[in-house]
């Protein structure tokens, strides 16, 4: 609970487990604290599993991608994202060049969260026994209630079914949801999925369950499916 600090119900909520896809809000807390401006999709996001629909040398306005790449959990989009970072900085810095992960890790350092670090921007499984970023479900609840208070048109747009952009010459770009049941969840205010061979099935979400009364439900681990209803069992007990 947002408004007191209270933890409403828990259950292993330190426990450090596989991210899967949960990296990404820390993916765009980075880049949004950036100054890059625009993001090219290159080759290397392209090569990353899944098919966003985009094309090696578009441009785009880096705030409307890190939208569709929260939305719709964009590897393409989320890798794109991370290689503009690291040139721009690898410009205005070339002595000391930081890894976008490197950054990440800075971030949740930052903000207290010790159980929580990353290897890659996507959340992808690095291999049948590492995984792309891990954490526990207390740090993904307050990174997800920090990330959504400091930037709320961004992760706002993740509450919303689908999200429909005019992007360059590409014309309109309709993303969807990942989150099958956010048109059902009351008092919705941003969410993000996660499910990797390793990590199963996450959700977190933040919801209003009063006027401008912010609760964050995270669980980890769950099933493909198993996690909509995990979610929706904890709102209704809230």
């Amino acid at each position: 609970d947002e408004t007191t600090g209270k933890i409403l119900f828990s259950k292993n909520h330190e426990s450090q487990l596989p991210l899967a896809s949960l990296t990404k809000i820390v993916t765009a807390l980075v880049i949004l604290e950036s100054p890059v401006a625009t993001t090219q999709i290159n080759l290397a996001g392209i090569r990353e599993e899944g098919d966003s629909g985009f094309k090696v040398g578009e441009l785009w306005n880096t705030e409307e991608l890190t939208k569709i790449t929260l939305i719709s959990s964009s590897n393409d989009g989320a890798r794109s994202l991370a290689n503009a970072w690291e040139a721009f900085f690898q410009i205005i810095s070339p002595e000391t060049p930081k890894t976008f992960p490197e950054a990440m890790n800075q971030k949740v350092s930052e903000l207290g969260l010790t159980q929580t670090y990353f290897v890659n921007p996507t959340g992808l499984d690095v291999s049948e026994t590492t995984a792309g970023g891990y954490g526990s479900a207390y740090d993904i609840a307050k990174i997800m209630l920090y990330a959504t208070k400091t930037y709320p048109d961004v992760f706002g747009s993740t509450a919303e079914h689908t999200l429909t952009t005019k992007q360059g010459k590409k014309g309109v770009y309709v993303a969807q949801n990942t989150n099958e049941v956010s048109e059902k969840t009351i008092g919705l205010v941003s969410s993000k999925t996660g499910f990797t061979t390793l990590a199963q099935g996450n959700l977190v979400v933040v919801v209003n369950v009063g006027l401008n009364h912010p609760v964050a439900i995270a669980v980890l681990g769950s099933s493909e499916e198993g996690r909509f209803r995990d979610v929706e069992k904890l709102l209704n007990a809230t």
